[in-house]
């Protein structure tokens, strides 16, 4: 599933509303998130790379 979900934001171009940016933002944010992830042994997030808002 996290290939697909790396994958996603790469293939679709994705449009949204004013309400809906910091979803596709969050959204192309995904692969980097999902890259940090897998390097460490526990599944730590960096808060950077989260968008409290979403």
């Amino acid at each position: 599933m996290t290939g697909f979900l790396k994958l996603l934001p790469a293939v679709i171009s994705f449009g949204a509303t004013a309400e809906g940016a910091p979803v596709r933002a969050a959204m192309r944010g995904m692969p980097d998130v999902l890259a940090y992830r897998g390097k460490l042994p526990a599944p730590l997030i960096p808060g950077r790379l989260i968008d409290e808002g979403v």
